[in-house]
Formats: structure tokens, sequence, C-alpha cells
């Protein structure tokens, strides 16, 4: 059927094998009719079931075995992933032909889920924290129709469809036009080559390649905030996130995470231990190619609701002295050794070559991020880290949102 699998033979763990398959495409490809059902089409076709077993049957067949396979579904890609023993290999190569060819349509089971997921709606809504993460996606994205589902509104669930959603999963995974596939682990050519014919290579396929879209979802531009009052106890969280539209370089990206790790060292010793204002929180880093470029870097600071202007003010100096001054020798020598001892022990676990090698056969040009990946960090300098958060800190995009508790 034409689909390309890439193995890699490991001895990291004597009885794993991991399986991924992934193909570029992704929910961004629906209109906003088609927008609840691939939000929750995961979750609807794992309670359906496959082929003529119900999850609890699925699950009674498969026991004594250690096998599991997942299907997902994000904004940009539809992917399967897949655990198993040596023993198991062939069973886990069966779950996966099964879960991608064989959705099950079950009305009853189908009321059941929506029934739950109404049930612990009214739960979710009274918690402050996932009620306000839902008003700062909201916001952030503008009240875009398009923007992604935290809590789904009673006409949103009402727009749940069994039958679409198993026709958009038919779509999606019942073909495997585009996919890709991995396998590491401690397998055996020949063992192999045989139950890879037998179960990829008969995979349907149509001749319909997808691709990703854009749909033209972006965060809320200039300079925004939100002030979210919601629950009894003392507590706040703060959340301020710098973002902007920018081609991937893979450099740049390499630098914003240093630039990441070098802020979280500084958030613990300036806000944690000198002023005594979090127990923990910090920033994180993305900068994604698809469907375009862009990068955000968001920082979590939960804290009392008398500390928000003191922690918001010393974290702005944090960041502007980072912009001045660039970090210390002794702070970027020591976020490189880290980095650097990390990707040495992930080079032993198969998840990893999972990971780099699934991401390989999408874009075969990242091959130079891994083979001299240290060489490439140790030739990161203060001026880079200091350059990319000139760049990446300008304020031109900044959205930030603080849980007070209820006046």
């Amino acid at each position: 059927n034409g689909l390309k699998v890439t193995v890699k033979k490991t001895d990291f763990k004597d009885d794993e094998i991991l399986l991924t398959g992934l193909r570029l495409g992704g929910s961004d490809q629906y209109a906003q009719s088609d927008k609840v059902n691939s939000t929750f089409l995961m979750d609807i076709i794992s309670q359906l079931g496959y082929g003529d077993f119900t999850p609890s049957e699925l699950s009674d067949f498969l026991s004594g075995k250690y096998v599991g396979v997942t299907t997902g579904f994000t904004e940009t890609r539809a992917l399967v992933s897949g655990s198993s023993t040596v023993k198991d290999l062939e069973t886990m190569l069966q779950l996966n032909y099964l879960k991608m060819t064989s959705p099950r349509k079950d009305p009853e089971l189908f009321k059941g889920l929506i029934a739950f997921v109404q049930a612990q709606l009214q739960n979710v809504k009274s918690d402050p924290q996932t009620a306000f993460m839902d008003s700062v996606q909201r916001r952030y994205y503008n009240h875009h129709p398009l923007a992604p589902i935290s809590i789904p509104s009673e006409k949103e669930l009402g727009l749940l469809n069994m039958d679409k959603a198993v026709a958009m999963y038919q779509k999606e995974f019942g073909y495997a036009d585009g996919f890709s596939f991995v396998i590491v682990g401690n397998v055996n050519d020949d063992t192999l080559l045989p139950l890879m014919e037998k179960y990829l290579a008969s995979l349907p396929v149509n001749g319909q390649v997808k691709k990703i879209e854009d749909n033209g979802l972006r965060p809320i531009s200039g300079v925004n905030t939100l002030a979210f009052y919601n629950g009894s106890e003392p507590k706040s969280m703060i959340i301020e996130k710098y973002y902007g539209e920018m081609p991937y370089s893979y450099d740049l990206h390499m630098h914003m995470k240093l630039l990441v790790d070098i802020v979280n060292i500084r958030i613990v010793e300036e806000l944690r231990e000198k002023m005594g204002g979090i127990y923990s929180g910090g920033m994180n880093g993305v900068f994604d190619k698809e469907p375009y470029g862009m990068f955000s870097l968001s920082m979590f600071l939960p804290c009392g609701p008398e500390s928000v202007d003191t922690l918001i003010g010393a974290t702005h100096a944090l960041l502007e002295r980072l912009k001045q001054e660039g970090p210390t020798a002794k702070d970027l020598e020591k976020v490189k050794r880290a980095r650097i001892e990390s990707n040495r022990e992930s080079m032993k676990n198969n998840y990893y070559w999972l990971n780099k090698l699934s991401e390989l056969s999408l874009y075969p040009e990242s091959t130079a991020g891994i083979l001299d990946f240290e060489a490439r960090i140790n030739a990161i300098s203060e001026a880079d880290v200091q350059a990319a958060a000139k760049l990446l800190l300008t304020g031109e995009n900044v959205f930030r949102a603080v849980l007070y508790p209820e006046k």
C-alpha cells in the first residue's frame, strides 16, 4: 500500500517494543460546524469500541497481555501509538489494524457518554481554576468560533453526533495514505517483517494524501489583560504570555529553550527563595512550524492575592534585566550542561528514538538537531540568549490574566 515504516532495533529494554504512526492533517481542516465533534472525536470513538468489541469486551479480551494502542487527533496531525512486550508484538499490530479500520457504533454507549459529560460539566464549572483557564482560552483567541474548547457549553454538547464522529474517524484513520510508521525496541527482523506485511501493508489506502490546513485561528493581538474573580479561597494565579508569528528556526528554538531555563532559575531564586511569593510555577515555551510559524512564552505563577502586583513587577524587572544584560556565564553554563546531560540520558530510551524518528519521517531536514545536538548547544553564547530575549520579549503581543477570589 506504499506506507513507509522505519524500524530501529535497540537493547535499552529487553521486553519493550513501541510503535507510532503519524500523518499531517488534523482538526484544523474542519469547519466550525464540525468543531465540537472533532474536539471530542477520540473520547467518542474510545467509548463506542472497535469492531465487534465494546470497550469492556476488548479489555477482557486483552487480559493477560501487556499491549496497548491509542489513536489521537491534534490540530495538525492524526496519530496512533502503541506498546507491547516482545511476545505480544503481533497482538499490538492486530490492535492497531482494528482501531484504525473498525470504529464501532453503539447508540446506548453514546447516550451514556453524553450523560457522563453533562454530569461532569457541573463539577468542572464549579472549580475556580478550571473556569479561569476556560476564560483565558476564550479571551486569548478573542472569542473566535474556532478557538479550542476547554469547557463545552450545553449547546455545544447538543451538537455531538455519533454518526458524524464515526464518519470523521473513518476519514482520518480508515485510509492510511500519508501515514509514516516507526517501530522501536527489541525487535527481530525475521519475526517483524512478515507481521508488518500482514498488518501494516494491508491497511487500506485511497490515493488521497492529506496536508495541514491553516484555518486562520490566531491569538488576540496587542497588549491585553483579564481579571477573573471566582472561588472563596485566598488563591490567585498569574498567567502571562509573550507571543507572535515568526518563521521557524531550529537555532532560535534552541536559544529560546535556554532562555526559558534561565528565566526559571531566576524565578526560583528571586520570586520563591528571596521574596517567598510563590511555591511553584515558572515559564515554558513553544515554537511551532505548523500550521504557521509562531512562538509563545508563557509564565504560570500561583500565589496569594496580596502578592499579585508585587510579583508582576518583579517578573517584568527580571525579564528586562535579561534583555539588557543577558544571562550570566554561570547560569548559561548550568543550563547548557543540564540540557546535554538530559539528552544523553534520553538517548538510552526507546521513547526518545520513537519521537525523533517520527519527526524525521515528516521533516527529514531535522536530522542535524539529533546528530550534532551537543555541538550546537555548546556553541550558544550569552549574546545569543540575550538576542533571543530581545526578539521574543518585545512586549508587542502580551496577554496577562489573573485569577482572584470572588469579591
